[in-house]
């Protein structure tokens, strides 16, 4: 019997903290800069997204890697802070299905974010994860998701795929 493997690993920053990008989703994602300040989006792994498939059957079952990482950021006393997230897989030479990644919000320390209580597929182009409503004070709240590798529903060819999850946000 042959043993099939897809190998995803989550790979952010060296330095744990996100792209910034401001004024909402940028134009050109590649081109947006890491801004340092108290506003920026600090990013946590605490468990590393790795899939691995040992047989044909648990390619239609969902694979979920719970408590994945943290957002955390400094909400806005002004106006709505928004924060997106996009994928971008390394290995460009195959095709990669959209949607095939998805992101769900596990827990969170503010009560007042809009955030979609089901899974946000994840696109190359950014996609609404958080909406945090201005906020009085200097309050930094934290988002924890679970990384979920959807089930198959086009061809892809056995390989390892890497990818990068990218999280961009407004100007606070």
């Amino acid at each position: 019997m042959k043993k099939i493997i897809f190998l995803l690993s989550l790979l952010l920053p060296a330095a744990s903290h996100a792209q910034v990008a401001y004024g909402g989703p940028p134009a050109n994602p590649g081109n947006s800069n890491g801004v340092g300040n108290s506003y920026d989006i600090n990013v946590q792994i605490n468990n590393p997204a790795y899939f691995t498939y040992t047989n044909v059957d648990e390619l239609l079952q969902p694979k979920v890697v719970t408590n994945a990482f943290q957002l955390s950021f400094k909400a806005s006393p002004h106006e709505n802070t928004r924060v997106f997230a996009q994928i971008d897989f390394s290995n460009k030479r195959r095709l990669v299905p959209e949607g095939w990644l998805s992101l769900k919000l596990f827990n969170t320390t503010s009560n007042t974010a809009i955030i979609d209580n089901s899974p946000v597929a994840l696109s190359s182009y950014p996609m609404l994860l958080i909406t945090q409503p201005p906020v009085p004070g200097n309050n930094t709240y934290s988002f924890v998701y679970n990384v979920i590798l959807n089930p198959l529903t086009k061809h892809v060819r056995p390989d390892n795929y890497n990818f990068t999850i990218k999280f961009t946000m407004t100007k606070p």
